[in-house]
């Protein structure tokens, strides 16, 4: 049995989350999970983790934001978007992080699963079709002080966790922002930016 665990940066922690079904029985929710929304953001729940389906949108096609496992990257490589065309998902948006949002058949859903399927790291619903927010991981140099924070709350975004280098060892936000913000969070701080990369799961077996 698979657990789904969200990786976090802090003291190189995993916080174990819920998931959206059960991983022992491969069993989906009988009711749709709710979307993470706050301040006009939405953000898609959970489908697939673990190398497995936790829930899928009663609909056909179906839309997806699939997060690649290739976490320092400005973009998906050229690779995860073949792989997705392969099963005959259509690529509607290429992130500015490693993920993409694709347009599949429900029939081809099943051929995405398992180990072989290694290149993701998670995939979310997508219920706003029209926006494109992320949820994503900063790390920073300290002596940026607020002026980050303030900048993703100026361009739309939401902080979700906030860590401190004295009190956590790194400093660092969670937040979720829109993803033409990310593009300009990169151009005003540049190389003060140590990493900024989609939020991402471990996997806790047994």
């Amino acid at each position: 049995m698979k657990l789904p665990c969200r990786t976090s940066l802090v003291s190189s922690a995993l916080l174990c989350v819920a998931a959206c079904g059960d991983a022992g029985t491969g069993l989906l929710p009988p009711e749709d999970p709710e979307p993470f929304e706050v301040d006009g953001l939405v953000v898609g729940p959970l489908a697939y983790v673990c190398s497995q389906w936790q829930y899928v949108p009663h609909a056909d096609p179906v839309t997806f934001d699939f997060f690649f496992a290739a976490q320092d990257q400005e973009g998906p490589r050229d690779s995860d978007l073949d792989a997705l065309t392969e099963v005959g998902a259509t690529v509607v948006h290429e992130f500015e992080v490693a993920a993409a949002r694709a347009v599949m058949r429900l029939s081809a859903v099943a051929s995405i699963r398992g180990p072989e399927w290694g290149l993701l790291n998670h995939v979310r619903a997508v219920p706003a079709p029209d926006r494109f927010d992320v949820e994503v991981v900063v790390l920073y140099d300290s002596f940026l002080g607020t002026a980050l924070r303030e900048r993703v709350l100026e361009l739309g975004g939401y902080v979700r966790d906030e860590w401190a280098r004295e009190r956590d060892f790194i400093a660092g936000l969670r937040v979720v922002l829109p993803d033409t913000a990310i593009a300009v969070l990169r151009s005003e701080f540049g190389p003060k930016i140590g990493r900024l990369e989609h939020d991402a799961f471990g996997c806790l077996g047994w």
